[in-house]
C-alpha cells in the first residue's frame, strides 16, 4: 500500500508499511496543485495542477497523461454559460464573488476541484463544468454544466450506476455518455424555501443523497423514501459523515431552526422497527421511606416564603426573591464538595445540590455547612434537586426521577420516566436514550417532568405529571415530531407564499409537519428545564396546560434558544421573555438581536444573556459596549394576553427607542444575575479589556483566577459593595434564602455569605 501527500507544489507518494519514500512529482513546478483533489485507481494516481488534469503512474510517478490547460478566456465563458442556467440568485452570488474567483472559476479560499474514478471513467468538476473523461487516455467523453454548493466545492457522487451531480442531485446521468437517465423528487417537494445551501461538502451512501441545504436531506436512490431533517446540522466545511450504518453529526455554530435543532456531536442511528414504550416492567419502585412519605403527605408543611427550593427560586424561572440580603456581606462559611457542581436550592434550613459527574445528591446544613448526606443516582444531575414539603425530587440522566426525604436522603420511591432502560454513551459516561434533568417543576402540588433529547429521536420526549409524595403518575404525553417527506404540502394554497429578503416561506412552511421556514421550524423542539408562568407549563417553546395537553397557541414565559443551563457564551444564545414565536420574519434571533431595525425586525420583548425580574421590572445583561445591565418594563404573566403573546420580532416602529429604565456598563463578565430584595446580584470574573492578550487576562476571563461578586442597587444600577471571591461562580449559580447569600463555585466550593 502507498499513501500520497500533496502540497501546493508537489506530490510525495510514501510506503505505508515502511514509511519509505517511493517518488516525487514536481514536473510542473510553476503549477499549482489542489491537493484535495487526489484520487487513485488501479495502477493510476489523478490530480488537479492549474485548470489541468493529470495522471501519473502509481508505482513510479512517471506522467502517463495530461488534459490540455484550458486558457482563462475559455474558463471565463464556461462560468457566464453556467451563470445563465443556474437563474438569478446564483447570477447574484457570481457578481459579487467577481473580484474573488481565480482563473479556474473557482471562488478563491472555498473550493477546489473534484475528481472521482469510477470503472474507466474519470469524472472531472472544475468551476463550470463537469467533464468524463477516459482514464486510459483522458480523453474527454462528455460534459455538462455543474455549480458549487455555497462556500463549498462541487459534489459527485457515482450510485445506483448513474452520476449526480451537486448541490441538487435531482438529475441521475449515464456514465459513459451523459445523458440524464433518472430523475428525483422535484426539489421544491422536499426542501425547505429561502435562505441558501450549507457551507459543507455533502455525502451519499449506496442508497441515499444526503443532501444539505438546511439540515439533512434524504433523497433515496431505491425507493421514494426521501425525507427532510432540518433539526440536524453538520459542522462548517465538513459537515455530517455516514459510516459505520450510523450518520456522525458534529457540532456547529449556525442560528437557523433555533427551535428544534442538535446541538453538540451525535452518532445517529436509524429508527428502530420495534415499539417503545415497555409496557411489562413497573416503573415505580418504592425506597424505604415510601411509607412514611406517601402517609405524612397531607401533613408536612410547604417552604418559607424565605426560601429558594427550586432552580432560579420558582416555577416562572425569575431568579428573584422579596428575600433580602445585607447591603455589605461577608464568608459564613464555605464547603468543598466536588469539582463540577450545580447552583443551590435552600429550603427547611437544608441547601441541596448536585455533584454533577459524580451522579451525587449532596444535603448540607444551612446555617455551617456540615453535610448531611449524600445520595448516588444512577446518572448525571445537571441541576439541583427541587425542595418540596420535606421531600427533595430530582432527575437524572439515567431516565430515572427520585424522590428523597429531605431529612436523612433515605428513598422514598424512583420512576422510570424513560419508557425503556435502554442506554447510551454521552459525554464519556454511560446514561439513559432518554434522559432527566435535575431539576424539577412542582406547580399547585404536581411534579413535572421530562425524559428525552429531542422530539425527533426514539419516540420523542416524554412529559410526565407526578404525585410529589407517592410517585403516581397523574399525567403524561409524549412530545414526537414527524419526519416531512418529499410530497407532504405540495398542493397547498399559492397564495400563502411570501418572500422576505433571503427568507421565504411557501404551502409546505404552513401545512409539512415541522412548519419550516428559512430560519425558523416550529414543528419540533428539543429539550430543557421545564418553565411555567404560573398557568401553564412550557417545554422550550412547546405549551401545555397541567394536564400535560399541548396548547396550540403560546404565551410569554422564559426560554433561552439554546438551554437555560448552557452556560456557554455564544452569540447565537439568548434568554427571552417572550411567546417564542418567530415564525414568518426575516431573520432568526441571532442576526438582530444586537441590531434593532436590521432585516426590519427588532426584538420587542426582554433579553439577555441572563435574566432576572419581577412582576413590574426585568433586569438583564446584552453584550453592548462589553457587557450592559440594564432594567426594562416588565408584565405580570396571563393565561393569555393577545397583545402580549404576538411574535417576539416584529417590525420596528418609526421612533423605535429603548425603554429601558436605566442601563450601565458593567467591567465584568458575567455568569449569574439574580434579584434579592433591593439588591441585584451579579456574579463573574474579570472582563477583558480591548487590546488585552496576556495569558493571565485569558486566564482571568475563562475563570481559572479570582471570582467578582457586585451588590448593585434594582432603582438605578448603582453599585453598593463588592467582592473579590476566591473562584468565580458557576453558571447561574446563586441563591438566597433567609438573609443569606449561597454560591456554588467553579472550583467545586459551596460559599455561603451573610450580614457583617
Amino acid at each position: 500500500m502507498s499513501e500520497w501527500i500533496a502540497n501546493a507544489k508537489s506530490i510525495v507518494a510514501i510506503q505505508a508499511e515502511t514509511g519509505d519514500l517511493l517518488w516525487t512529482w514536481r514536473e510542473r513546478a510553476s503549477a499549482t496543485l489542489m491537493p484535495l483533489s487526489l484520487a487513485a485507481k488501479g495502477q493510476c494516481v489523478f490530480f488537479q495542477a492549474g485548470n489541468e488534469v493529470l495522471c501519473l503512474d502509481l508505482k513510479t510517478g512517471r506522467l502517463l497523461w495530461s488534459t490540455p490547460a484550458v486558457s482563462s478566456e475559455v474558463v471565463e465563458s464556461e462560468q457566464a454559460d453556467e451563470t445563465k442556467q443556474v437563474g438569478g440568485d446564483q447570477k447574484r452570488k457570481r457578481k459579487s464573488n467577481k473580484d474573488k474567483t481565480s482563473k479556474t472559476g473557482r471562488p478563491v479560499g472555498w473550493s477546489t476541484a473534484t475528481l472521482v474514478v469510477h470503472d474507466d471513467i474519470l469524472l472531472s468538476a472544475d468551476g463550470a463544468t463537469l467533464k468524463a473523461l477516459s482514464v486510459k487516455d483522458g480523453s474527454q467523453l462528455w460534459q455538462c454544466p455543474c455549480r458549487a454548493g455555497f462556500k463549498s466545492p462541487v459534489d459527485i457522487f457515482v450510485a445506483a450506476g448513474l452520476a449526480w451531480v451537486g448541490p441538487d442531485y435531482n438529475i441521475g446521468r449515464d456514465l459513459r455518455s451523459g445523458e440524464v437517465s433518472r430523475r428525483l423528487v422535484a426539489l421544491d417537494d422536499l426542501r425547505t424555501a429561502g435562505h441558501h445551501h450549507r457551507c459543507y461538502r455533502e455525502k451519499a451512501t449506496d442508497r441515499y443523497i444526503i443532501g444539505g441545504y438546511r439540515g439533512m436531506e434524504f433523497f433515496d436512490l431505491a425507493g421514494g423514501n426521501h425525507s427532510r431533517n432540518n433539526w440536524v446540522r453538520g459542522t462548517c466545511q465538513f459537515g455530517i459523515l455516514p459510516c459505520n450504518g450510523l450518520v456522525y453529526a458534529p457540532s456547529h455554530a449556525c442560528g437557523c431552526f433555533m427551535e428544534a435543532k442538535l446541538y453538540g456531536f451525535w452518532a445517529l442511528a436509524p429508527e428502530a422497527d420495534q415499539g417503545i414504550k415497555d409496557t411489562k416492567h413497573s416503573r415505580l419502585a418504592k425506597g424505604p421511606a415510601y411509607a412514611d412519605t406517601s402517609s405524612r403527605s397531607g401533613s408536612i408543611t410547604g417552604e418559607s416564603g424565605e426560601d429558594w427550593p427550586t432552580y432560579r427560586h420558582d416555577p416562572l424561572r425569575s431568579g428573584s426573591t422579596p428575600s433580602a440580603v445585607p447591603s455589605e456581606l461577608k464568608q459564613a462559611w464555605e464547603t468543598k464538595i466536588a469539582g463540577r457542581i450545580s447552583p443551590p436550592v435552600v429550603g427547611q434550613d437544608t441547601v441541596l445540590l448536585s455533584a454533577i459527574d459524580e451522579h451525587r445528591v449532596i444535603a448540607l446544613a444551612a446555617g455551617n455547612g456540615s453535610i448531611r448526606w449524600s445520595f448516588t443516582a444512577g446518572g448525571r444531575v445537571d441541576s439541583p434537586p427541587t425542595i418540596h414539603k420535606g421531600l427533595g425530587l430530582f432527575g437524572s440522566s439515567d431516565g430515572y426521577i427520585y424522590c428523597l426525604r429531605l431529612a436523612n436522603g433515605d428513598l422514598a420511591w424512583r420512576f422510570r420516566a424513560s419508557p425503556q432502560d435502554l442506554r447510551t454513551v454521552a459525554f464519556d459516561r454511560v446514561e439513559s436514550v432518554w434522559p432527566a434533568h435535575g431539576s424539577v417543576l412542582v406547580l399547585d402540588g404536581v411534579a413535572y417532568v421530562t425524559a428525552g433529547r429531542s422530539s425527533y429521536l426514539d419516540g420523542g420526549i416524554y412529559l410526565y405529571g407526578l404525585e410529589p409524595a407517592t410517585g403516581r403518575v397523574l399525567y403524561e404525553t409524549c412530545v414526537s415530531s414527524t419526519h416531512p417527506k418529499a410530497d407532504e404540502g405540495k398542493d397547498g394554497p399559492a397564495e400563502m407564499t411570501q418572500k422576505l429578503t433571503q427568507n421565504a416561506t411557501d404551502p409546505k412552511t404552513f401545512q409539512s409537519p415541522d412548519l419550516s421556514d428559512a430560519f425558523s421550524m416550529q414543528g419540533g423542539t428539543t429539550t430543557d428545564l421545564l418553565v411555567s408562568d404560573g398557568a401553564s407549563i412550557f417545554l422550550r417553546t412547546f405549551r401545555f396546560n397541567k394536564e400535560c395537553v399541548r396548547q396550540e397557541r403560546t404565551s410569554r414565559h422564559l426560554f433561552s434558544t439554546s438551554s437555560l443551563l448552557d452556560g456557554n457564551e455564544n452569540h447565537r444564545s439568548h434568554w427571552v421573555i417572550g411567546s417564542g414565536d418567530f415564525r414568518r420574519i426575516p431573520v432568526a434571533y441571532s442576526w438582530i438581536a444586537d441590531r434593532p431595525g436590521n432585516y426590519n425586525s427588532y426584538v420587542a420583548v426582554p433579553y439577555g444573556l441572563m435574566l432576572t425580574f419581577d412582576e413590574k421590572t426585568v433586569w438583564g445583561v446584552r453584550r453592548l459596549k462589553g457587557y450592559t445591565l440594564y432594567a426594562d418594563t416588565h408584565k405580570p404573566f396571563t393565561d393569555y394576553d393577545e397583545s402580549a403573546s404576538g411574535p417576539d420580532l416584529r417590525p420596528p416602529p418609526q421612533d423605535l427607542k429603548s425603554t429601558w429604565r436605566w442601563s450601565t456598563v458593567v467591567n465584568m463578565r458575567p455568569r449569574v444575575l439574580i434579584r434579592a430584595g433591593d439588591f441585584l446580584l451579579l456574579g463573574g470574573m474579570a472582563a477583558l479589556a480591548d487590546g488585552q492578550s496576556s495569558p493571565e487576562a485569558f486566564a482571568s476571563f475563562e475563570g481559572l483566577r479570582k471570582g467578582l461578586l457586585w451588590i448593585m442597587s434594582t432603582r438605578d444600577g448603582t453599585k453598593v459593595d463588592a467582592l473579590i471571591l476566591e473562584a468565580p461562580p458557576v453558571w447561574d449559580g446563586m441563591a438566597v434564602a433567609n438573609g443569606r447569600l449561597y454560591i456554588s463555585r467553579m472550583d467545586g466550593v459551596l460559599e455561603c455569605l451573610s450580614g457583617k
